[in-house]
């Protein structure tokens, strides 16, 4: 299944191949906390199957010295 989507900024798109029947769920309260939800869903997407169509991925990595929020990967700023 083809599927498609963007980081939250929209500074970031992507598309994907993947297998609906791999899709999971996490339900630790870092997960709760970005989501608002009892959980957050994700599906494992082999590299071959995963293509960025526009932008640059930058990193983000939460660590438990970190208070748990609803702080979302960034983007690089937008240049003129």
């Amino acid at each position: 299944m083809r599927v498609d989507g963007a980081c939250h900024c929209g500074m970031l798109a992507f598309e994907a191949d993947l297998d609906p029947e791999q899709v999971g769920v996490c339900h630790c309260t870092d997960c709760q906390t970005l989501t608002g939800t009892a959980f957050s869903m994700f599906v494992p997407v082999p590299k071959s199957a995963f293509r960025i169509l526009s932008g640059k991925p930058t990193l983000y990595e939460l660590t438990k010295d970190e208070p748990a929020g609803p702080t979302p990967p960034t983007a690089p700023p937008q240049t003129a």
